[in-house]
């Protein structure tokens, strides 16, 4: 019994596989959900960046 506790009390430093695959699982979610938003706001950014465009083409002719 007395082995039993030693190996119990023993230091155990490092992370779990379990614990690894949770942090993983998180940040999945979390990219999953930021991409979409990014490509979002890029796109009105290009669209905005066009109407500047044209307007200033409009405002030279």
């Amino acid at each position: 019994m007395d082995r039993f506790y030693k190996m119990m009390k023993r230091d155990n430093k490092g992370f779990t596989l379990v614990e690894l695959m949770v942090v993983l699982l998180i940040l999945g979610i979390l990219v999953a959900i930021a991409i979409p938003i990014y490509n979002n706001v890029t796109g009105k950014a290009n669209l905005n960046a066009i109407a500047a465009n044209l307007r200033t083409i409009d405002g030279a002719i």
